[in-house]
């Protein structure tokens, strides 16, 4: 147990928007660069924190909606499940 009052940060709205957009932008020129004639990978991610917590809301929320991901939660992190999700 702490003494201590938990501390946070304020992020702003071009914190958040820069978070999305340098790594994508960098990673687009990369590909255009050395794979031009490679089709597009499908992009996948699996939801495993919170929503609440600020990597969910980036990785959930807001960069599947940028880059056009498909976002997998709820029964699929059963164990049982997820190896059959993710190959189809």
């Amino acid at each position: 147990m702490s003494a201590v009052l938990d501390l946070g940060v304020m992020l702003s709205h071009l914190n958040l928007v820069a978070e999305i957009f340098i790594p994508t932008a960098q990673v687009r020129e990369w590909v255009v660069k050395n794979a031009p004639d490679q089709p597009p990978a499908e992009l996948r991610t699996l939801a495993h924190l919170p929503v609440a917590h600020i990597a969910g809301v980036l990785g959930y929320l807001i960069s599947p909606v940028w880059t056009g991901c498909a976002c997998y939660v709820g029964d699929l992190l059963e164990l049982a499940n997820l190896h059959s999700e993710l190959q189809s």
